[in-house]
């Protein structure tokens, strides 16, 4: 149980470095397209916590008892997406930032898993050398 937490956690960490890494592009042009790239910044941000607090519960779920799982995952769901609407109405009202990049980089969980999976189908696909092996 032990391993499978600690792999739970590097993967968990491995699809915040690749959300992270979009912000990049975004920081290159903040001079240059500031509400756009403040946008994309503040979904980033969104798309991050959200999938480190749905991580967190599932990782820390432990139950066999199904009632008792769904009970804990509504609530999860709840406070995650209460908390995206706080945050989406904090970014739109007060910050201004522009509304298509920050709702399109609130996608940036599911687009790091995707990135994830796909170098590692590629990883341990026969096309990929292996060198060393």
């Amino acid at each position: 149980m032990k391993k499978d937490r600690v792999s739970d956690k590097s993967y968990v960490l491995s699809i915040l470095k690749i959300i992270l890494a979009t912000n990049i592009p975004a920081l290159a042009f903040i001079f240059h397209r500031f509400p756009s790239s403040i946008g994309w910044m503040a979904g980033s941000f969104a798309s991050a916590v959200n999938f480190l607090i749905m991580a967190f519960h599932i990782i820390n779920m432990n139950t066999t008892v199904e009632r008792v799982g769904a009970n804990k995952a509504s609530k999860s769901y709840i406070f995650r997406y209460l908390f995206l609407i706080v945050w989406s109405l904090f970014i739109m009202i007060v910050v201004k930032a522009e509304i298509i990049s920050y709702c399109i980089s609130l996608l940036s969980a599911q687009f790091a898993i995707i990135l994830h999976h796909l170098y590692t189908a590629f990883r341990q696909s026969k096309y990929h050398a292996h060198q060393g092996d």
